[in-house]
Protein backbone atom coordinates (compact mmCIF):
# COMPACT_ATOMS: atom_id res chain seq x y z
CA UNK A 1 0.00 0.00 0.00
CA UNK A 2 2.72 2.31 -1.12
CA UNK A 3 2.51 5.94 -0.02
CA UNK A 4 -0.27 5.32 2.49
CA UNK A 5 -0.05 3.93 5.96
CA UNK A 6 -2.78 2.18 7.88
CA UNK A 7 -2.83 1.13 11.51
CA UNK A 8 -3.11 -2.58 10.74
CA UNK A 9 -2.90 -4.56 7.51
CA UNK A 10 -3.83 -8.23 7.34
CA UNK A 11 -3.17 -10.54 4.41
CA UNK A 12 -5.13 -13.75 4.05
CA UNK A 13 -3.95 -15.45 0.90
CA UNK A 14 -4.67 -13.07 -1.95
CA UNK A 15 -6.94 -10.82 0.13
CA UNK A 16 -5.81 -7.76 2.03
CA UNK A 17 -7.71 -6.16 4.91
CA UNK A 18 -6.92 -2.77 6.43
CA UNK A 19 -7.88 -1.34 9.82
CA UNK A 20 -7.79 2.26 11.02
CA UNK A 21 -8.27 2.50 14.78
CA UNK A 22 -9.14 5.41 17.08
CA UNK A 23 -9.39 5.23 20.88
CA UNK A 24 -10.71 8.42 22.48
CA UNK A 25 -11.45 8.63 26.19
CA UNK A 26 -12.78 11.12 28.68
CA UNK A 27 -11.52 11.29 32.26
CA UNK A 28 -12.49 8.28 34.31
CA UNK A 29 -11.15 6.19 37.13
CA UNK A 30 -12.59 2.73 36.80
CA UNK A 31 -12.34 -0.01 39.38
CA UNK A 32 -13.18 -3.44 38.02
CA UNK A 33 -12.22 -6.90 39.33
CA UNK A 34 -9.67 -5.48 41.81
CA UNK A 35 -7.97 -3.40 39.09
CA UNK A 36 -7.98 0.36 38.68
CA UNK A 37 -7.90 1.96 35.25
CA UNK A 38 -7.22 5.69 34.96
CA UNK A 39 -8.29 7.17 31.65
CA UNK A 40 -7.14 10.56 30.47
CA UNK A 41 -9.28 13.17 28.77
CA UNK A 42 -8.42 13.30 25.08
CA UNK A 43 -10.83 16.23 24.45
CA UNK A 44 -10.59 17.98 21.03
CA UNK A 45 -13.54 16.02 19.67
CA UNK A 46 -13.59 18.24 16.57
CA UNK A 47 -10.13 17.04 15.60
CA UNK A 48 -10.97 13.45 16.60
CA UNK A 49 -13.98 13.51 14.28
CA UNK A 50 -11.99 14.94 11.38
CA UNK A 51 -9.21 12.38 11.84
CA UNK A 52 -11.68 9.49 11.96
CA UNK A 53 -13.33 10.58 8.72
CA UNK A 54 -9.89 11.12 7.16
CA UNK A 55 -9.29 7.43 7.92
CA UNK A 56 -12.45 6.60 5.95
CA UNK A 57 -11.19 8.60 2.94
CA UNK A 58 -7.82 6.81 3.16
CA UNK A 59 -9.56 3.42 3.11
CA UNK A 60 -11.74 4.48 0.18
CA UNK A 61 -8.61 5.50 -1.74
CA UNK A 62 -6.93 2.16 -1.04
CA UNK A 63 -10.06 0.25 -2.08
CA UNK A 64 -10.32 2.33 -5.27
CA UNK A 65 -6.72 1.52 -6.15
CA UNK A 66 -7.33 -2.19 -5.58
CA UNK A 67 -4.86 -2.25 -2.67
CA UNK A 68 -7.30 -3.90 -0.24
CA UNK A 69 -10.49 -5.92 -0.35
CA UNK A 70 -12.12 -4.46 2.72
CA UNK A 71 -11.15 -2.00 5.41
CA UNK A 72 -12.62 -0.80 8.65
CA UNK A 73 -12.42 2.57 10.35
CA UNK A 74 -13.15 1.87 14.02
CA UNK A 75 -13.52 4.26 16.93
CA UNK A 76 -13.86 3.13 20.54
CA UNK A 77 -14.81 5.76 23.13
CA UNK A 78 -16.51 6.46 26.42
CA UNK A 79 -17.05 10.08 25.35
CA UNK A 80 -20.73 10.54 24.56
CA UNK A 81 -19.92 13.74 22.63
CA UNK A 82 -19.00 11.45 19.74
CA UNK A 83 -22.27 9.48 19.52
CA UNK A 84 -24.69 12.23 20.64
CA UNK A 85 -25.74 14.88 18.14
CA UNK A 86 -24.88 17.87 20.31
CA UNK A 87 -25.68 21.43 19.39
CA UNK A 88 -25.92 22.70 15.83
CA UNK A 89 -23.83 25.41 14.20
CA UNK A 90 -20.41 24.29 15.46
CA UNK A 91 -17.26 24.67 13.35
CA UNK A 92 -17.05 20.87 13.05
CA UNK A 93 -20.71 20.38 12.09
CA UNK A 94 -19.73 18.57 8.87
CA UNK A 95 -17.64 16.03 10.79
CA UNK A 96 -20.17 15.08 13.47
CA UNK A 97 -20.41 11.33 14.04
CA UNK A 98 -23.68 11.08 15.95
CA UNK A 99 -25.73 7.92 15.86
CA UNK A 100 -28.06 7.70 12.86
CA UNK A 101 -26.23 10.26 10.73
CA UNK A 102 -25.45 9.52 7.09
CA UNK A 103 -21.99 10.61 5.96
CA UNK A 104 -21.20 11.33 2.32
CA UNK A 105 -19.79 14.00 0.03
CA UNK A 106 -17.53 16.96 0.66
CA UNK A 107 -17.04 17.81 4.33
CA UNK A 108 -15.26 20.96 5.49
CA UNK A 109 -14.74 23.17 8.52
CA UNK A 110 -17.13 25.98 9.37
CA UNK A 111 -16.03 29.54 8.56
CA UNK A 112 -15.28 30.33 12.22
CA UNK A 113 -12.80 27.44 12.70
CA UNK A 114 -9.59 28.72 14.23
CA UNK A 115 -6.13 28.26 12.75
CA UNK A 116 -5.06 26.16 15.74
CA UNK A 117 -7.96 23.76 15.21
CA UNK A 118 -7.45 23.19 11.51
CA UNK A 119 -3.63 23.26 11.38
CA UNK A 120 -2.61 20.20 9.37
CA UNK A 121 -6.28 19.48 8.66
CA UNK A 122 -7.15 22.35 6.32
CA UNK A 123 -8.30 20.24 3.37
CA UNK A 124 -11.97 19.30 3.11
CA UNK A 125 -12.66 15.57 3.12
CA UNK A 126 -14.37 13.88 0.19
CA UNK A 127 -16.37 10.82 1.25
CA UNK A 128 -17.16 8.83 -1.90
CA UNK A 129 -19.85 6.47 -0.63
CA UNK A 130 -22.75 6.76 1.82
CA UNK A 131 -22.24 5.49 5.35
CA UNK A 132 -24.98 5.29 7.96
CA UNK A 133 -23.38 5.72 11.38
CA UNK A 134 -24.48 3.21 13.98
CA UNK A 135 -22.82 3.24 17.38
CA UNK A 136 -22.87 -0.07 19.25
CA UNK A 137 -22.38 -0.90 22.90
CA UNK A 138 -18.96 -2.24 23.78
CA UNK A 139 -18.84 -2.23 27.59
CA UNK A 140 -21.13 -0.88 30.29
CA UNK A 141 -18.59 -1.15 33.13
CA UNK A 142 -18.51 2.67 33.34
CA UNK A 143 -21.06 5.41 32.88
CA UNK A 144 -21.12 6.65 30.20
CA UNK A 145 -20.43 3.26 28.65
CA UNK A 146 -17.85 2.48 26.01
CA UNK A 147 -19.30 2.38 22.51
CA UNK A 148 -17.76 1.75 19.13
CA UNK A 149 -18.40 2.90 15.59
CA UNK A 150 -17.21 0.71 12.71
CA UNK A 151 -17.40 1.77 9.09
CA UNK A 152 -16.80 -0.91 6.48
CA UNK A 153 -15.12 0.27 3.27
CA UNK A 154 -14.56 -1.82 0.16
CA UNK A 155 -15.74 -5.27 -0.85
CA UNK A 156 -17.51 -6.60 2.23
CA UNK A 157 -18.35 -9.81 0.33
CA UNK A 158 -14.71 -10.75 0.98
CA UNK A 159 -15.58 -11.21 4.65
CA UNK A 160 -18.48 -13.56 3.91
CA UNK A 161 -16.13 -15.73 1.86
CA UNK A 162 -13.42 -15.80 4.57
Amino acid sequence: MEGMRVDLRIRDGAETFALELKYKTRNAEIRHDNETFVLQNHAAQDIGRYDFLKDVTRLETLAGRGKMHVGYAIMLTNDQRYWNKGRSGTVDEAFKLHDGREITGRLGWGAAAGDGTIKGRESPLEIQKNYLLEWRDYSAVVNPPFKYLAISVGDSSAIAAA
